[in-house]
């Protein structure tokens, strides 16, 4: 054969995808195409010199010696062995089922042999392209979501018969966001690559490693005694996770998140168990925690989660948002000072929802900035109405949250709807909570310093409950301060006295208003009007109303008929004017 056409059958060799070898009649491996590195992970250069025992499982020894000793009777005819099954070892000591083929010709001398290995599922290049993904991550090598789900059918079916335990287990790298940029993908697969590895040197020999999505991965620990074993086999991760990956000079962090489900405990199908992993991986990250087992209550918890998240995001295009308000009383003048607007749902099936129970899913999905647009618009037109009405103009008061901050320009949505509503900005003020301004100090101070100048009041709402601190009280452009309602639980609390009077004086040298929330006796009335504090807002004045009764009680002389009711010793949470 020429130079030339030796080149190409070399060429045509490296194009199939059998691992094709030359051996020998000792064993001796003489030479491969590239394909070997695709069956067995070794190169070329890896090979020479070795043993072609050394691809086989130890017990097909006695295989190849026959083959071997073929070879050297048939030393002048042809051999040719086809499609014997085989099981094959790869560079990482895992064994493989393979085809094997043998071919010996006595034309040469000394002669050699070509051993062939077939991978069952790889037999053309066709077949191997559509195989390969629709059961292994190209990028990591691991099983896919397919083959994974195939094998954990397997280990529950085992299980159910042999009464075992078995867990599942969902993993987040929580690291790959950094590198999603086009120019870092290369970094990203090997960090994918590398996690794979380590996740793979964590676990068993009969345990299973895949990776679903993303950064996320899949761990199946069959054969498990309880819960502690599990939880043995996860730190075990972690310790393999502590030391950076190195990945093209750059050091990367891997902080893994670890939800775990257990059969029969969680469910004894594949879909329920890998979902409730994934339920407990969620929980795990919301947590900050390392790993913890799906929960009955929290999945419960989630589920009614999820359910009020979308159904609060079609709260305002529904019309199913309401806005209540609360009066504040003049402590000197005995007449109402203000009002507090308060948003309420209307959920339909469920009635009236407080803020307490959605007010947070709406500022962690992010539509808290759509609510309180909504809020603040409502309260400035409701406040022209009210004017328009003949009543005394009075200021009413928008709380608002930490997200509202960093959400958007929220000057600019102050000056807008103001302007889109004709009221005039003395008559709204802004309530914000101490924890607020602290989240993001320097930027949240900056902000409200805007909207002082606007002319709109500011005050800080749960006074005493946060820092408290007199020197980002004195930075702040307040108008106001309110004294949390836990300092009037306890009343004849000779302490809290002393803080409630403490923070009145304070105040009063900063030249700001006090008002101190959740009166509901006439003990607290009274002691809040003999300490000097400027008004007070509770249910003893009156709850929450809607618009329309809020338009009665301003028609009426409300500390007159805070009187009779006191007299008459009625409910005050329910009595309505």
């Amino acid at each position: 054969m020429t130079e030339v056409n030796t080149r190409s059958a070399s060429l045509i060799l490296d194009y199939l995808n059998d691992a094709v070898l030359k051996v020998d009649q000792t064993g001796k491996i003489l030479g491969s195409n590239f394909s070997t590195k695709k069956v067995f992970g070794y190169d070329s250069c890896q090979l020479i010199d070795q043993n072609i025992k050394k691809l086989f499982a130890s017990f097909e020894d006695s295989k190849i010696d026959i083959y071997l000793k073929k070879s050297k009777i048939g030393l002048d005819s042809q051999i040719v062995e086809r499609g014997i099954e085989i099981v094959g070892r790869q560079i990482d000591g895992i064994n493989c089922d393979l085809e094997f083929s043998f071919y010996a010709s006595g034309q040469n001398d000394p002669q050699e042999l070509i051993f062939v290995f077939t991978d069952p599922l790889k037999r053309n290049s066709t077949v191997n392209h559509s195989q390969d993904f629709s059961y292994y991550d190209p990028i990591t090598r691991l099983p896919n979501r397919h083959l994974f789900n195939d094998r954990l059918n397997q280990s529950i079916a085992h299980s159910m018969r042999h009464k075992e335990l078995l867990a599942l287990m969902v993993l987040d790298l929580n690291v790959l966001k950094e590198i999603y940029s086009p120019v870092k993908f290369a970094m990203r697969d090997q960090v994918l690559r590398e996690s794979a590895k380590r996740l793979c040197d964590s676990v068993r020999i009969d345990d299973t490693v895949c990776r679903l999505q993303g950064e996320k991965f899949a761990v199946l620990f069959p054969q498990i005694k309880n819960e502690e074993s599990a939880s043995f086999l996860a730190e075990k991760i972690f310790k393999n996770f502590v030391t950076p990956l190195c990945i093209i000079d750059n050091e990367i962090s891997i902080t893994p998140s670890l939800g775990i489900s257990i059969y029969p405990n969680d469910g004894e199908e594949t879909q329920v168990l890998l979902e409730k992993a994934q339920l407990a991986l969620f929980q795990v990250q919301k947590n900050n925690k390392k790993f913890g087992f799906f929960n009955h209550g929290l999945h419960a918890k989630t589920i009614r989660r999820n359910k009020i998240e979308k159904a609060l995001s079609l709260a305002i295009p529904n019309d199913e948002l309401r806005v209540y308000y609360q009066p504040k009383l003049d402590l000197e003048s005995k007449k109402i000072s203000g009002l507090e607007a308060l948003v309420r749902w209307e959920r339909p099936g469920f009635g009236l929802v407080s803020p307490g129970e959605f007010i947070t899913i709406a500022e962690e999905t992010g539509l808290i900035w759509e609510i309180g647009e909504w809020v603040l618009k409502q309260a400035c037109e409701q406040n022209i109405i009210w004017q328009n009405e003949g009543f005394q103009p009075l200021p009413v008061a928008v709380n608002l949250s930490p997200k509202q901050f960093s959400q958007g320009d929220l000057e600019d949505l102050i000056k807008k709807t103001l302007l889109a509503t004709g009221l005039a900005p003395e008559f709204l003020d802004l309530e914000v909570t101490e924890s607020a301004v602290m989240e993001n100090k320097d930027e949240t101070i900056k902000t409200l310093r805007k909207l002082r100048d606007l002319g709109v009041g500011i005050g800080i709402d749960d006074f005493g409950t946060g820092y408290s601190s007199l020197s980002y009280i004195s930075s702040l452009p307040n108008k106001f301060i309110k004294i949390d309602k836990s300092f009037l639980k306890n009343i004849n609390s000779k302490t809290d006295q002393s803080i409630i009077n403490a923070i009145v004086d304070m105040a009063r040298g900063l030249n700001l208003e006090t008002i101190v929330e959740g009166v509901e006796t006439e003990t607290q009335f009274e002691l809040c009007n003999k300490l000097g504090c400027c008004h007070v807002q509770g249910y003893l004045i009156s709850r929450p109303l809607p618009a329309k009764d809020i338009s009665k009680l301003l028609s009426c002389n409300v500390y007159e008929q805070l009187q009779i009711k006191i007299l008459e010793g009625k409910d005050c949470a329910s009595f309505s004017y």
